[in-house]
């Protein structure tokens, strides 16, 4: 089932309190609505009644697909709740693909990703070296990437098109879906093992790209 709670926020900009509905869970099987509204941000974002200012809440959310066997759990510190039995949870989780996210952004990647029919611990490797690349390239850091779809061009090309986000600028990146495949191929092996585990509640973020490539053989 989906949880929500009322909370009263103030506005960052102006101070006026208001009521807020704060989500913890939403299940998408049972009210497709809210992976909508959670995709456009509407499902996060508060906005003012006084002076119309609009910011996104960010706090725990647990999202859960039934049908698909997906579950993300949203955690701004990227770590599961401290009052979770994850042993307990688990034994409900059969054939699930676990992940943790660290924003509303991380988590509709997730599904973009997987809707996609990609992995995303790979698209993770290919994202760490193309973010490098980039970075290096236009003397930019801590810009974002973020896996956005599948494309095919007019030639029959496929391609993996990802949004570079730096400040407020967007553009859009892409790589062969020839790349992907042979980088997947290349880490079966690792991604097979411990580390890869698909039901381990895995943050596929740069320090989880740095041991599997770290534990890969030459």
């Amino acid at each position: 089932m989906s949880s929500s709670s009322k909370q009263i926020i103030a506005c960052p900009a102006c101070q006026h309190k208001q009521d807020f509905e704060l989500w913890h869970s939403v299940n998408v099987t049972l009210d497709p609505t809210l992976r909508d509204r959670l995709r456009s941000g509407a499902l996060t974002t508060f906005r003012c009644g006084n002076c119309g200012h609009a910011a996104e809440v960010v706090s725990p959310l647990l999202y859960h697909d039934m049908e698909k066997h997906w579950m993300f759990w949203l955690v701004p510190d990227g770590k599961l709740p401290q009052n979770v039995d994850v042993n307990v949870l688990n034994e409900h989780l059969q054939n699930y693909r676990l992940r943790l996210v660290r924003s509303r952004n991380e988590l509709v990647e997730k599904l973009n990703t997987f809707a996609a029919g990609f992995d995303d611990r790979v698209v993770a490797v290919l994202k760490f070296f193309l973010r490098a690349q980039l970075e290096r390239q236009n003397g930019i850091e801590n810009a974002s990437l973020f896996f956005h779809e599948r494309l095919k061009s007019e030639t029959g090309t496929e391609h993996l098109c990802f949004a570079w986000v730096n400040d407020d600028k967007v553009r859009a990146i892409g790589i062969s879906v020839e790349l992907y495949e042979s980088t997947q191929a290349d880490l079966q092996s690792v991604l097979e093992g411990p580390l890869g585990r698909e039901d381990a509640w895995l943050l596929a973020d740069d320090h989880f790209v740095t041991k599997l490539l770290g534990q890969r053989k030459p």
